[in-house]
């Protein structure tokens, strides 16, 4: 993974003025975590940090796929906004994001980190596929946990962009996108409907503590 990383932060560290302090990378290093901190405690699985169009990879095509691994992503119901707009326009980006290891029962990890990934949009030989359907694209990276979290901490804290303020306000800002999305497939699935019907009768004591969770987190 070290030279997928280097490549994709080489344009930032060849316009980079001075190499990071220790206490600079210390202070970006604390901000992540205290970001995984924080997401645990609200129940949040993954916050996108940074997102943006990138060029396709040259190990994308001209091969035969693998189920599974190239095109083993999260549904595209759970993204947020913007990932979800990139796919539908079917641009190739490169997503940043921190995770826990456990995001939405889809995706396990060894730990939480940050997950580094570059999709690549193809053109499947299966037509007719909707723009959301991975199988649009190649997916290459995964998540930097323990040492290779700390090593990733060296190489964006490069003063451009990736500094404690900013990564707290993406954190923030990501995780009550997290919450509304959340909402909006509670809605979808009918989970609203059915604790209403709920509250029109006397109520098991298992679907009085699902009601409060719900209504909780309704609230948040």
């Amino acid at each position: 993974m070290a030279f997928t990383l280097f490549k994709m932060f080489k344009r930032k560290q060849d316009v980079r003025k001075n190499a990071p302090t220790p206490n600079q990378i210390d202070a970006v290093y604390k901000a992540l975590m205290s970001g995984l901190n924080e997401m645990e405690i609200q129940g949040v699985d993954r916050v996108v940090l940074t997102l943006y169009e990138s060029k396709p990879s040259q190990n994308a095509t001209g091969r035969w796929l693998t189920a599974g691994k190239d095109t083993n992503y999260h549904p595209f119901e759970t993204l947020d906004e913007t990932e979800q707009g990139m796919i539908k326009a079917g641009k190739t980006y490169t997503v940043f994001a921190l995770v826990r290891d456990n995001v939405g029962d889809a995706v396990r990890y060894a730990d939480n980190g940050v997950e580094v990934y570059r999709r690549t949009h193809i053109v499947p030989m299966l037509p007719n596929l909707k723009p959301e359907s991975e199988l649009n694209y190649v997916t290459e990276g995964g998540v930097q946990t323990g040492e290779n979290f700390k090593k990733f901490v060296d190489t964006v804290a490069t003063g451009n962009g990736w500094n404690p303020e900013v990564i707290e306000q993406r954190v923030n800002s990501g995780i009550q996108e997290y919450k509304v999305m959340t909402r909006i497939l509670m809605e979808k699935a009918g989970v609203y409907d059915a604790l209403k019907r709920m509250e029109q009768r006397q109520l098991t004591p298992f679907e009085q503590v699902m009601r409060n969770n719900f209504a909780s987190g309704r609230s948040s």
